[in-house]
Formats: structure tokens, C-alpha cells, sequence
């Protein structure tokens, strides 16, 4: 997959995470004007959930890809990937966000936001994400991205059938701790609870870091879309992709949103988005939203519980709801992005882009 291909695929996440995470809750979508149910009479805005809860492992699966591309280039390159720098831009952003919104919690919300600098400091950090659940993972991805080029030589390394034997304990430990992390209450067991809850979560993420990696070391994409491209014409590609897509999620709105079964979705549907030729529009669309997805991932929550409480939730329509929830996101997106972009250009050392 080319970069614009991942963007997009980050664009259609993003979305997916807001509608995750403004009707999550059967309860409170049920006191809003639902006119559009499941068949089992289930409002389909809280149906749709059991799509969209797959955004994560789709933004991790991409994490991974990259960074397998990333570390080719760098290997052909004879260079260093210096990940320190991608996770020093990373919580550069989140810094950036707080320095926005913690204000207003405090205005807001203090009963949430005034807890204290200790308390602000495990938000900071991602050990504790009290301020905003939707940075559950940014401390997990951010260590895997630290420890990738281990993991990377290691993949890398392995014939086929290590691989895949690889890949079975990994599976087993996701699966492992996706149950125990259940079990941890943070706010009951201290500092320990913490700790086990953060290395849990990081056993959640790896199996689809390293299948991410996998899918690039092999060109398993881009092996599939030149074999279907030199028999079958574009139309009929998109024809089946689109019908095979539309199955499986059928299937997944029928049989739930167990995290256990996100992984083997993911790493169908992709290949099925990537392989079909999309109208321009479609794809300058995603792209778009791609761009500001890691600032409305850790900007939109804000907007849903947090400072206003539920007060988007007085529009009263989903669609209505999903789409305000996205342009106050957005337009939060450009004026954080304004502040972030000198720094992030000191940590990455990347030169100004000058318009013409």
C-alpha cells in the first residue's frame, strides 16, 4: 500500500472512532430520535458500534505496516529509523492538546480536570487516561513504535513458518489480556493496578503491530492486487470486493463486538479497500480526514463526555450528532495543528513546507 492508501484507510478509522464513541451506549442512544433500526429492532446508530470498535486495531495494523516500509527504506538507505523522534512528535501533539483543553476542564469540569499535578502527570504520559479514555493506547503504541526495530529484526529474521508460528503465542497473549484487563480496577488497586493494566494493553496491540509488519515484509496486498488486476478488470474487482465487504460486515453487525474477532475482519477488509479502484473524490475525501486523524483522536472525546458533558447529545438526531461531533473536531484539528506544526518540525527536523 502507498501512503495515500494508509491515509485514507486512517480517515475512514477516525470517523469510525467517533461514531465508536459517541453511541456506544445503548442507554443513552435509546433517549435520542432514532428512525433507522436493525432488525432485531436495535437502534442501528448503537449497532453501527459493533463495526466501528474495529478502528483501533486498523490504526495499529497500519502502525505496524508502516514502520516495516519505514524500516526497508532505512535499511536500504544504510541509515537509522530513530523512533525516539516519531514518540517524542507523538506526545509533542498530546502535549499540545492538553495545553488547549485542560483549561477548559478546569472551567468546565473541575471536578474531573482539578485532581491535581501527579494525576495530570499520568495523563501526560499516557499511564492513566482519566482526562480522555480515548488515549487508552497512545502509551502502548508508543512503546511498541520504540521497540520496533527489535521486533522488525526479529520478524524480518524468521522464514514463513516461524512466522506463523510466531504469531500463535501473540494471538494468545491478545486474547489473554483482552480478558484480564477486565478484571484490573486502576482506581482500586493503586499504582500496581496501573502498571498491569498499561503491560496488558500492550499485549492487546502487538498481534496486530506484527501483522501489520507481516503483510508489508511480504507484499501480500500488493501480490493480491497485481494477480486479480492481470485477469479481471477494475469493475469486476470492485463489484466483488464490495459484495465480499458488505457480507462480512453483515456478519459482523450479527455476531458482536468481541475484541477477539476485530483482528481477522481487519486483515480481510483492508486488502478489500486496497485492491478496489475508489472514485477520486472518495479518496481525496479520506485523505483528508486522515490527515487530522491523530489530533481528532486525541481532541474529539473532549467534546463527547468530558468538559461539556452531554450536551451534543441535545441535537437529538445521530447523524446530526456524528456530523457536529466531526467538524468541532476538525476545526479544533487546524488550530491545534497551527501551534504543533513548528514543533513538530523541530523534533522530526523536517523543513517548513513553503506554499506557492
Amino acid at each position: 500500500m502507498d501512503k495515500a492508501t494508509t491515509s485514507q484507510l486512517k480517515g475512514i478509522a477516525i470517523l469510525s472512532m467517533l461514531w465508536l464513541h459517541l453511541f456506544s451506549s445503548g442507554d443513552l442512544t435509546a433517549t435520542l430520535a432514532n428512525t433507522v433500526y436493525f432488525y432485531n429492532g436495535a437502534p442501528l446508530a448503537t449497532v453501527m458500534k459493533k463495526i466501528c470498535s474495529m478502528c483501533v486495531p486498523v490504526y495499529i495494523f497500519l502502525g505496524g505496516y508502516g514502520l516495516a516500509v519505514t524500516h526497508e527504506r532505512a535499511v536500504a538507505q544504510g541509515r537509522r529509523m530513530r523512533n525516539w523522534r516519531r514518540v517524542l512528535s507523538l506526545y509533542a501533539n498530546l502535549w499540545t492538546v492538553f495545553l488547549f483543553f485542560y483549561p477548559l476542564g478546569l472551567a468546565f469540569n473541575p471536578q474531573l480536570f482539578n485532581t491535581g499535578i501527579y494525576d495530570a502527570a499520568l495523563n501526560l504520559t499516557g499511564l492513566k487516561c482519566s482526562m480522555n479514555g480515548a488515549w487508552w493506547f497512545l502509551l502502548q503504541y508508543a512503546i511498541l513504535t520504540l521497540l520496533s526495530d527489535r521486533i522488525l529484526k526479529l520478524i524480518y529474521s524468521a522464514g514463513v513458518k516461524h512466522e506463523i508460528l510466531m504469531l500463535v503465542p501473540v494471538f494468545m497473549l491478545y486474547a489473554g489480556a483482552y480478558v484480564a484487563v477486565d478484571s484490573v480496577n486502576p482506581d482500586h488497586s493503586g499504582t500496581a493496578g496501573l502498571v498491569v493494566i498499561n503491560v496488558l494493553r500492550i499485549f492487546m496491540l502487538l498481534f496486530m503491530f506484527m501483522a501489520g509488519v507481516m503483510f508489508a515484509r511480504h507484499r501480500l496486498i500488493e501480490k493480491l492486487r497485481s494477480r486479480l488486476t492481470s485477469r479481471y478488470s477494475y469493475g469486476r474487482i470492485n463489484v466483488t470486493a464490495a459484495c465480499t465487504a458488505a457480507v462480512l460486515l453483515f456478519i459482523k453487525l450479527c455476531i458482536g463486538a468481541s475484541s477477539l474477532i476485530h483482528p481477522w475482519f481487519v486483515m480481510i477488509l483492508i486488502p478489500l479497500y486496497a485492491v478496489c479502484k475508489r472514485p477520486a473524490w472518495a479518496d481525496r475525501m479520506f485523505e483528508y480526514f486522515g490527515r487530522h486523524s491523530t489530533n481528532m483522536w486525541l481532541i474529539h472525546y473532549f467534546f463527547v463526555h468530558y468538559i461539556f458533558g452531554n450536551a451534543i447529545y441535545s441535537l437529538r438526531y445521530p447523524v446530526v450528532i456524528w456530523i457536529v461531533l466531526v467538524a468541532v473536531s476538525l476545526v479544533s484539528s487546524y488550530i491545534v495543528g497551527f501551534v504543533y506544526a513548528p514543533i513538530r518540525r523541530l523534533v522530526r527536523q523536517e523543513r517548513p513546507v513553503i506554499s506557492r
